[in-house]
């Protein structure tokens, strides 16, 4: 990619403004994908009602798939060089002119299980990660703190298989070795996340891993897209976003720290992503960058339930306005330019 990541993510945090508050984070399955071929008219009333509700340059249109769909499910979108006609450069969006029917991608899916409190987007969750159960009897900030110290002690395991499962398919040395600094890094950060969980009264459960099997280039590509090149370039900008606002200056001192780091992961990610990218099928890199539309838009659902109140002032994590007021920001900057997300054009 033609831009400097980490310098990016420094002007979105520095844009955002932090407002107002509480619950828990599920995650989306995706039972059934099938193709519909659409009218004119109807790709343009998705394409509008997407630009209406804020969507920007998002493939994703949730509400008014259920009229081209045949029935509700949870997200549609339109081929890319559809929208790049609606949303055309520096103009404003219009419906291109179409005599054939246009094909709309339909999924269902629904939600289960829980990661953590707060909606915290840390880290890099590895395959066969077994969810946390929840944590009672103490303060949501405690039970906050200690999901954080999980995941970041999950991205260790999930940073050194990367980095074996590279070296196996004969990556570049530089990657291998960024991954094993990454999950350097984030020994460091589960440390300190523990700290602070055990400082506000919670005791740490450290990650449980289901056996696997090894993994293909397309599998680990998927993973990466997934977890790298959406959710820790989020938890990226995120994470600077908490490293101004936390309430206490150590949990600023912290989430600075942590910062820096994630801006390099998320950087290591796209890296990562282009060289697998490299080696893929013309096939397999339209799953992956299916995959990374549907982890775009499970980030959104679960990026619209609120944080507890004592997270977002004491951790300083990101309202729902705000969080989501990121993604959008992502998605028109950022995840839109991407050569990896763009394959299944």
């Amino acid at each position: 990619m033609n831009f400097v990541l980490r310098a990016e993510l420094m002007a979105l945090a520095m844009a955002v403004v932090q407002t107002g508050c509480s619950g828990d984070c599920p995650h989306e399955v995706v039972d059934r994908e099938w193709t519909v071929h659409a009218t004119g008219t109807q790709a343009c009333v998705l394409a509008k009602t997407a630009y209406e509700e804020g969507y920007l340059k998002s493939p994703v249109y949730i509400d008014a798939c259920a009229s081209v769909c045949g029935e509700l499910p949870s997200i549609c979108y339109l081929p890319r060089d559809y929208r790049l006609t609606y949303y055309p450069d520096g103009g404003a969006p219009s419906c291109p002119e179409h005599s054939d029917t246009i094909a709309v991608q339909c999924q269902m899916t629904h939600r289960e299980g829980e990661y953590h409190d707060g909606c915290s987007i840390e880290g890099r969750r590895p395959s066969g990660l077994v969810a946390p159960g929840k944590i009672d009897g103490v303060p949501t900030i405690a039970s906050y703190f200690a999901a954080c110290a999980y995941l970041e002690a999950a991205s260790v395991i999930a940073f050194r298989a990367m980095a074996r499962e590279l070296a196996a398919h004969g990556a570049p040395p530089s990657l291998i070795a960024a991954c094993k600094h990454a999950a350097m890094d984030e020994v460091r950060h589960a440390r300190l996340t523990a700290r602070l969980a055990r400082r506000y009264g919670a005791n740490v459960i450290w990650p449980r891993i289901a056996p696997g099997c090894p993994r293909t280039l397309v599998d680990m590509a998927i993973e990466n897209v997934v977890e790298g090149v959406v959710r820790e370039t989020y938890g990226a900008a995120s994470a600077l976003v908490r490293a101004q606002s936390a309430a206490r200056s150590e949990i600023r001192e912290i989430a600075h720290a942590i910062a820096r780091d994630e801006c390099g992961h998320a950087e290591l990610s796209w890296k990562i992503a282009a060289w697998l990218d490299s080696q893929l099928s013309r096939e397999d890199r339209a799953r992956v960058a299916a995959c990374g539309h549907a982890a775009i838009a499970e980030l959104r659902h679960e990026l619209a339930i609120e944080p507890a109140c004592d997270v977002h002032t004491v951790a300083g994590v990101p309202t729902s306005k705000t969080a989501t007021r990121i993604h959008a920001e992502l998605v028109s900057c950022i995840w839109a330019n991407s050569d990896v997300l763009r394959a299944t054009s």
